[in-house]
């Protein structure tokens, strides 16, 4: 009649599985790439100003910020 027909439990909930592993797949891909990103952060060396003086600053476990190296 109103050109839908009603759909039953089984697709109903087969359709909210997929989008909930969507989602899922998609928000471990997303701290995948926060972890790499943040690997990578901690492998850096930067030269930065400090009191008048250049210091070597090592970059830290997480995608932002660094630390004075000794």
């Amino acid at each position: 009649m109103n050109g839908s027909a009603q759909q039953g439990f089984g697709y109903r909930a087969r359709r909210t599985f997929i989008r909930l592993l969507v989602f899922f797949l998609i928000l471990g891909l997303g701290g995948g790439v926060v972890f790499l990103l943040s690997q990578l952060n901690s492998r850096t060396f930067t030269l930065a100003p400090v009191d008048g003086q250049l210091v070597v600053m090592k970059g830290r476990m997480a995608p932002m910020g660094c630390l004075l190296y000794t």
